[in-house]
């Protein structure tokens, strides 16, 4: 239970701390459904985030973000770079916005790698039945990650309330 609250209180601080530095921008102000989900334990990661960004958000950018956050005993080797997105077998670039590294308790680090989607990838997005993620690391190859079909689902709710 310790550990839990630990990591929750963990995900909550680096939300917040890493609100400015990832996109520079206040949530939007309306209210609408679908701005942004949470999703807490899709290994390899502690907590995935999917984002709508509105207004001057994002560096000044429309369409969504995906924020991947590691909490481990170590950083998490995220790099910079373009990502990559096959949906449904096509492959989509992605650049990342910002890759960050927080000490959030003793033996414990936050790592965030917040990754930009532009407007045509979330619109394949909303009508994918199969999506690969390619995470660009420090060294190697970059990370595979098969989004599962529960994440995806939420991802197509944020679209979906784009939309609206």
């Amino acid at each position: 239970m310790g550990r839990v609250v630990e990591t929750g209180l963990a995900v909550l601080f680096a939300f917040l701390l890493f609100w400015d530095s990832l996109w520079g921008a206040e949530p939007p102000k309306d209210e609408r459904a679908g701005q942004s989900i949470f999703t807490e334990g899709v290994k390899p990661y502690s907590t995935v985030q999917f984002l709508r960004l509105v207004g001057k958000g994002g560096h000044g950018k429309q369409g969504y973000s995906l924020v991947l956050y590691v909490t481990a005993p170590r950083r998490w080797p995220f790099a910079k770079g373009n990502a990559e997105f096959r949906v449904d077998g096509t492959s989509y670039p992605a650049p990342v916005l910002t890759v960050e590294h927080r000490m959030t308790g003793m033996y414990t680090v936050l790592s965030a790698c917040a990754i930009y989607v532009e407007p045509l990838l979330g619109e394949k997005l909303r009508s994918a039945g199969r999506v690969e993620l390619g995470i660009p690391l420090e060294k190697g190859p970059p990370q595979t990650w098969e989004v599962p079909g529960v994440v995806l689902a939420g991802w197509k709710t944020v679209i979906e309330g784009a939309g609206r």
